[in-house]
């Protein structure tokens, strides 16, 4: 999205600062471009992508700009994120929490079949349960093994039990194969595959 995009869509202040009521959001376009411009600059000419996460700011025009400047997709925390910044210039979310519960599943597979979604396991059941969702909403979901890298939050503690819950889905029906990433709360997605992970 360009600079006069921006400005249309997020109204641009004219006024002085003392005559804006608070709560406000001010955004300094040029401090925000130079920003997008550094962060993608970081993944330049290396393997890692860029996939910054969207609860800094929340906002589908700020991620359109995001995705325009270079990365990848957009992380979000929660399906309900996702599906709000799902658009024409945002169509590649990785949710990073794994979810559970049929409701959460139920719209997971509604929004994988409208856009590209990648979500992350750590748990045989919890993955059996995408499957069954992506499969009922005939959708291809893409599905990352979460591994601990010492966070002590979500995640499988080691890459032998990474590859002992893709063996274990290989082995029920209608399995095709997993990834595995081992992830850091920030900006950049460093993936370690082992195939291509879709539940359909």
């Amino acid at each position: 999205m360009s600079s006069s995009a921006l400005e249309t869509d997020l109204m641009t202040v004219s006024q002085s600062l003392d005559a804006i009521d608070t709560p406000a959001l001010l955004i300094d376009l040029g401090v925000l471009e130079a920003n997008l411009a550094a962060m993608a600059a970081l993944c330049t000419g290396r393997p890692q992508r860029l996939r910054p996460h969207a609860k800094t700011h929340k906002s589908p025009i700020i991620a359109a700009m995001q995705r325009q400047a270079g990365a990848v997709g957009i992380c979000c925390a929660k399906i309900s994120e996702a599906e709000a910044l799902a658009g024409t210039t945002v169509d590649d979310v990785l949710i990073t929490t794994p979810l559970v519960g049929a409701p959460k599943l139920t719209r997971l597979a509604a929004l994988a079949s409208r856009i590209r979604v990648t979500t992350v396991v750590d748990d045989i059941e919890a993955l059996a349960g995408l499957a069954e969702a992506a499969n009922r909403a005939r959708c291809a979901l893409d599905v990352l093994v979460e591994i601990d890298v010492g966070q002590n939050r979500c995640g499988v503690r080691s890459l032998e039990a990474a590859a002992d819950l893709v063996a274990d889905h290989h082995d029920r029906p209608r399995a095709r194969r997993d990834r595995r990433e081992a992830r850091r709360d920030g900006p950049v997605e460093d993936r370690v595959d082992v195939g291509h992970a879709v539940a359909e």
